[in-house]
């Protein structure tokens, strides 16, 4: 009977890493290091990490080609794709390190017990993942920085949080907003938050009568019932003021459906909560006279 109950688990196990790297095998790029943030090593759960250089043992690093190698995490399980010898192995043991996370792992014949580490900065920002073993080798997967240009050209895809104002609903009118990063369910404590790639062509518009969630070719339209504007004080400890903010509430004819659209004290939107999500716009430049297409302003934005 325990035999059969390990078996299901690990059966579950391959079900969700097969599905994460189904997922994976979409994207056409690596997972740079400013992607996702991990604060809990149950955040590591669905993770799927797309390396640019692999190290095995001693030797020189070799670049991959986007999506050659991956290693993907699930709750019970580490599956390597791309490197030859390693495969599927269970997790037994997982804990925090100054570090970052490390797992203990064993292989389907249950002899070997390697070590797998995923190394934060001091941003928890996964820099790379370290695999050593006896029997399987020594392997250092490495996640690369985003270059310059890439910044920049992210710098000039989404939508700023100094990008316009919002004193009132017709402010939004016509505008369309380009979320730089996510929650996908905000009541999942383990959920990530993590950049939404470009390839999405991931937006939200606002209409007079209807909020546009556009996602490449396919939108899903939201009829507007009301709109109101809530403002918030929020006592700060330590500060002799509160802080003031706007909420901007729409609700929609769809039962149960409603965004809020956070602003600042300057009423610039800051993020929207929709249903279980949580979408946060790129933050505001450092100096509010910068120039749109500052490169400085890219790169600040990975700190």
């Amino acid at each position: 009977m325990k035999n059969s109950v390990v078996s299901l688990l690990t059966l579950c196990s391959l079900l969700f890493c097969f599905s994460t790297i189904t997922m994976a095998n979409s994207e056409s790029d690596y997972t740079y290091q400013k992607d996702r943030k991990f604060s809990h090593i149950n955040q590591l759960n669905g993770q799927v990490f797309i390396p640019q250089e692999v190290e095995e043992g001693r030797s020189e690093r070799k670049k991959v080609a986007p999506g050659a190698v991956k290693v993907s995490i699930a709750p019970e399980m580490v599956f390597f794709e791309g490197i030859e010898g390693l495969g599927a192995m269970n997790i037994v043991a997982k804990n925090n390190t100054p570090l970052g996370f490390e797992f203990r792992l064993v292989d389907r014949r249950g002899v070997e017990f390697p070590k797998f580490k995923v190394i934060l900065d001091k941003h928890n920002f996964v820099q790379l993942i370290y695999f050593h073993s006896k029997k399987y080798g020594e392997y250092t997967f490495f996640l690369p920085k985003k270059t310059k240009a890439q910044l920049q050209k992210e710098a000039n895809y989404f939508t700023r949080q100094d990008d316009f104002t919002v004193k009132v609903y017709n402010d939004l009118v016509g505008k369309a907003i380009t979320p730089y990063t996510r929650i996908n369910n905000v009541n999942n404590k383990f959920d990530v938050e993590e950049k939404i790639p470009m390839v999405e062509a991931f937006n939200i518009k606002f209409k007079e009568d209807k909020v546009v969630f556009n996602m490449g070719k396919s939108a899903t339209v939201y009829d507007i019932k009301k709109v109101k504007i809530n403002t918030v004080e929020e006592k700060i400890e330590g500060k002799p003021y509160p802080l003031v903010y706007d909420l901007v509430e729409i609700r929609m004819k769809e039962k149960g459906k409603k965004m809020v659209l956070k602003l600042s004290e300057d009423r610039e939107p800051l993020n929207i909560t929709f249903s279980n999500a949580h979408y946060f716009l790129m933050k505001r430049r450092g100096n509010k006279n910068a120039n749109k297409n500052s490169n400085a302003s890219a790169v600040n934005q990975t700190k």
